[in-house]
């Protein structure tokens, strides 16, 4: 197995360095999430930052146990993304003052999935995130408050392959010993193929709910209203974690085509699909509202999200103005979860907990 190299996140300049520990911060926090909202049993998880330009991540088990691990780019990367996308008049505009924004063009044909090969990494990290802050200030730190939602999925999605079974059964059935994100595995067979698209329907699954969590939570209600000068209410709340989620499928949606016959992973918009559903019906364990009122929230929000994309000239696989498209996206949900009920049993036992219907 190749090693894995962490980043020496100290190398930083004192601020970045500091915006890295936070984040590392939230994988002790998330985990106590998880082990209080369903396995009082969850095991004991080491989280670091992986020295690799790619943006790309991790879940492990080796001989010093569970390891969730983020490439030290996808922190920058996305922080990158919401810097350019508050330029955008589109994009919360309600927040600071986003008419006088100038906006930048040079990464039109796709925001990078990599930093730059001739660019020492403890420039780029700052670098891609310097050159794209928002002149307006409160802008400035919407943008970091969204890459920290956005991380927080992403680490929420790594723990859940440790929660649900996925990282010792891919040990066990596959002899793999982590579980490596957005890898092009062609070679793979069919129904490995299938088994690893279910893993990940459902660890967007609980990486939603995980979130929704968080968001309801009483400091958190009290930062991010604050952060984005919003109403203390369900529905802002909703919409600033799922655009913060959107993105992150927006990311990869940029040149993922409709054909996955070869993907180890469903597509990034049938993702967000799921992602959707999870996150609204969740809402109503913590907030007096009907997930029909929070489904139209969360549509709403994705016509923002997407209309800043496409106003900043940012390419997206499928058009998301196209009914049929929409019926395509559910489609491909309702086959991941007919999946899942299908092939359960093949790893649910080594789940250190369960929190979905059995099935069939």
């Amino acid at each position: 197995m190749k090693r894995r190299v962490a980043f020496d996140i100290e190398k930083l300049d004192s601020s970045f360095a500091a915006f890295y520990r936070k984040l590392l911060g939230f994988a002790s926090s998330a985990t106590r999430t998880i082990r209080k909202a369903h396995a009082n049993a969850f095991p004991p998880v080491a989280a670091w930052f992986l020295n690799d330009r790619l943006v790309n991540a991790r879940a492990a088990l080796d001989q010093s146990g569970y390891r969730v691990g983020l490439n030290v780019a996808v922190p920058a990367i996305l922080h990158f993304c919401f810097n350019n996308l508050l330029r955008s008049r589109l994009y919360f505009p309600e927040l600071g003052d986003s008419a006088n924004e100038t906006r930048y063009r040079d990464f039109s044909s796709g925001i990078p999935l990599r930093l730059p090969d001739h660019v020492p990494l403890l420039e780029a990290l700052p670098g891609i995130v310097n050159v794209s802050r928002p002149l307006d200030d409160t802008r400035a730190a919407g943008a970091v408050a969204l890459t920290q939602i956005a991380v927080s999925f992403c680490l929420y999605h790594e723990l859940a392959h440790i929660e649900l079974g996925h990282v010792v059964s891919s040990r066990e059935l596959f002899g793999a010993h982590d579980f490596l994100e957005f890898a092009a595995r062609r070679e793979w067979p069919t129904n490995r193929r299938r088994l690893t698209r279910v893993w990940e329907y459902e660890a967007d699954k609980i990486a939603s709910m995980m979130v929704a969590a968080d968001m309801f939570s009483a400091d958190n209600v009290e930062v991010l209203s604050d952060a984005f000068d919003l109403p203390k209410s369900p529905e802002a709340l909703t919409a600033v974690a799922l655009s913060a989620i959107y993105v992150v499928f927006f990311l990869f949606g940029q040149r993922a085509g409709k054909d996955r016959r070869f993907a180890s992973h469903p597509h990034p918009m049938v993702r967000f699909g799921s992602t959707i559903e999870a996150l609204v019906n969740d809402v109503p364990r913590h907030a007096r509202r009907d997930a029909d009122r929070m489904r139209t929230v969360a549509m709403d929000t994705l016509f923002m999200t997407h209309g800043a994309w496409d106003d900043l000239g940012l390419p997206i696989a499928t058009n998301l103005t196209n009914v049929s498209v929409w019926k395509w996206i559910f489609r491909g949900v309702d086959d991941l979860e007919r999946d899942r009920r299908a092939l359960h049993h093949h790893y649910s036992a080594r789940a250190w907990s369960y929190p979905f219907e059995a099935g069939s």
